[in-house]
C-alpha cells in the first residue's frame, strides 16, 4: 500500500474514530455544539476515504465527496459547532453582524458594478471595505439586542443554506477525467479536473 492510499486511509480511520466518540458525548450530554462538531469531524473523515479511494481508481463522485467534504464543507462545520460553545460570549451577535454586513456590502456594490459595466475587482475592493462597516452599523443598531443562542441557530440555517448551495455547485460541475492521475494525492492534483472557472473554486479560494 502506498503512502498516497496509506495516509489518508490511516486519517479517515482516526477522524471516523473522533466523529464516534464525539456524536456519543453529544447522546449524553446533548450538548449542539458537540453534534455540529460531530458533523464537521464526519465531512472530514469521508473526504480523507474519498482521497484513499481515488489512490485505486477515478470516480467522479468520489472525487466530488473529496471536495466538498474536505474544501468546502468540514472547516465551515467545526466553526459552526465552536460558534454554539462561545454562544454565551456573544461572538454569534457578532459572526452574524458580519455575515450580513458583508453579504449587504457585496450585494449593493456588485450589483453597481454590474449595472455600471465594471468588472470585479473594484467591487470586490469596495465590499472588503464597507462590510466591516456595515456590520459595525448593523451590530450597533440591531443585532447586539438579540439573543446569542438564537443567533447560534440563524447561522446554522445559514450554514444548512450554504452547504445545500455547494453540494449543488460541486455535483453538477464538469470534471476533466484525463487529468487524473492515481499516483498523486487529489490536492496535487484538483486544479487539473476542476473547471477553470467554477464558482466553486472561488469560493473556497482555489483559483489555481
Amino acid at each position: 500500500m502506498s503512502s498516497t492510499q496509506g495516509l489518508p486511509l490511516l486519517s479517515s480511520a482516526i477522524i471516523l474514530i473522533f466523529a464516534v466518540l464525539v456524536f456519543r458525548r453529544f447522546a449524553a450530554r446533548r450538548g449542539r455544539h458537540l453534534f455540529v462538531w460531530g458533523v464537521g469531524l464526519l465531512l472530514f473523515g469521508v473526504a480523507s476515504a474519498a482521497e484513499a479511494y481515488s489512490a485505486v481508481a477515478w470516480s467522479p463522485f468520489v472525487f466530488r465527496l473529496w471536495y466538498l467534504g474536505g474544501a468546502v464543507l468540514s472547516a465551515a462545520w467545526i466553526g459552526q459547532g465552536t460558534v454554539y460553545l462561545l454562544a454565551g460570549v456573544r461572538l454569534p451577535n457578532v459572526l452574524t453582524a458580519a455575515v450580513l454586513g458583508y453579504a449587504a456590502a457585496a450585494v449593493l456594490f456588485f450589483g453597481i458594478a454590474r449595472l455600471l459595466g465594471q468588472g470585479p475587482a473594484a467591487a470586490a475592493v469596495l465590499t472588503a471595505f464597507h462590510g466591516i462597516i456595515f456590520a459595525g452599523l448593523l451590530n450597533r443598531t440591531l443585532i447586539r439586542r438579540w439573543r446569542p443562542h438564537r443567533l447560534a441557530a440563524v447561522l446554522t440555517w445559514v450554514l444548512l443554506g450554504g452547504s445545500a448551495v455547494a453540494a449543488y455547485l460541486v455535483f453538477t460541475l464538469p470534471l476533466n477525467a484525463s487529468g487524473f492521475d492515481p499516483g498523486l494525492p487529489l490536492s496535487a492534483q484538483y486544479r487539473e479536473i476542476l473547471p477553470a472557472g467554477a464558482a466553486v473554486r472561488r469560493y473556497t479560494g482555489r483559483r489555481g
